[in-house]
């Protein structure tokens, strides 16, 4: 959910390449790739519940796109991993409607 309130869903991807992989591949972690993705996942939901729809859609491929390499950079390092870009490659808002109690979910894609 955005700043704002309203409903979306998102996907992203995340470039990335190990610089230490007794670090990616290390007590701490048993597989580098679902790591990232793991970490991806939380930080789009994190970044984009900071932002409001419209901010979202306008800034979508700048300021969002750099506030999410950053997350997703700064929390991936300790695992030996080097985050090149982060970026949001799915999106849409959704709308959920009750029909004579049945939820039914609506997308509108935007990207």
């Amino acid at each position: 959910m955005t700043r704002d309130g309203k409903e979306v869903v998102a996907g992203g991807v995340v470039v990335y390449k190990i610089n230490d992989i007794v670090q990616a591949i290390g007590k701490q972690n048993w597989s580098p790739e679902d790591t990232a993705g793991d970490i991806a996942q939380a930080a789009i939901v994190e970044v984009v519940s900071k932002w409001t729809l419209q901010g979202l859609l306008e800034n979508i491929s700048g300021e969002v796109e750099e506030e999410l390499t950053a997350k997703c950079r700064k929390q991936l390092r300790q695992y030996g991993i080097y985050v090149n870009r982060a970026a949001l490659t799915d999106f849409s808002t959704v709308r959920a409607i009750n029909h004579s109690g049945i939820n039914i979910e609506v997308n509108n894609t935007h990207g």
